[in-house]
């Protein structure tokens, strides 16, 4: 169970940053069309 939380971690870690970009590109994208 102790060796899957790195890989747990990491993965969360990735895919919060990854959300945050797209997140911030998607707010973005509105703010030029609007």
């Amino acid at each position: 169970f102790e060796i899957v939380w790195p890989q747990f971690l990491t993965l969360m870690a990735i895919g919060g940053a990854f959300f945050t970009i797209a997140l911030l590109r998607f707010r973005k994208t509105i703010g030029t069309m609007a």
